[in-house]
């Protein structure tokens, strides 16, 4: 089980296959596709096989990364940190508030993580903010990728957790922008 909430350490060298050892291609694409990011059951599910997965952990291609696995050689952003608070928050997680707004292309400087999860879920997840949702789309949006909530719904969230300045500042550029207008907030 991977440790810490830190960045990943960095393995050098790499050799002819850029530290990944024999990791099947369509595990890589699938990693690579998820910031770099993943967990035991990805890895496994996607050509990985356990005993390759022991060796990778022991020889460091990839480590603990915020409760879930790194490619040691892939530098960690913002996007892999959704990517790892969606997987450790389950199936049924979102990206929403400030973080979407991040992905969806609002010029947004919080570092935040915040995941919109079912109603039903009561659990922690550190350095993640979690809002629970008793109103559900049936398909995620996409935000750079990533299972977002909508955009009007990813503002009205950010207007949640945002302090009263901060508030005016996320309303103004959605409004700006056409992600939202007043009717919407009458709702």
């Amino acid at each position: 089980r991977p440790q810490g909430g830190g960045g990943a350490r960095r393995r050098t060298g790499g050799g002819a296959q850029g530290g990944w050892g024999r990791v099947p291609e369509e595990c890589r694409t699938w990693i690579a596709g998820h910031g770099g990011v993943f967990t035991r059951a990805h890895a496994l599910g996607n050509g990985i096989t356990p005993r390759q997965f022991r060796t990778g952990t022991a020889q460091q291609v990839w480590v603990g990364f915020e409760g879930v696995w790194i490619v040691a050689s892939y530098p960690p952003d913002f996007t892999s940190r959704c990517w790892a608070a969606l997987f450790r928050a389950g199936a049924d997680a979102r990206i929403t508030a400030t973080s979407a707004l991040r992905l969806y292309g609002m010029e947004i400087s919080s570092q935040q993580v915040c995941v919109s999860v079912p109603a039903s879920r009561h659990y922690v997840l550190a350095g993640v903010t979690l809002l629970r949702d008793a109103t559900r789309d049936e398909e995620p949006a996409s935000a750079a990728g990533l299972p977002a909530v909508e955009r009007q719904r990813a503002v009205v969230d950010a207007l949640r957790l945002a302090d009263q300045a901060r508030g005016r500042e996320i309303l103004h550029e959605a409004l700006r922008l056409g992600w939202i207008d007043p009717p919407m907030l009458e709702e």
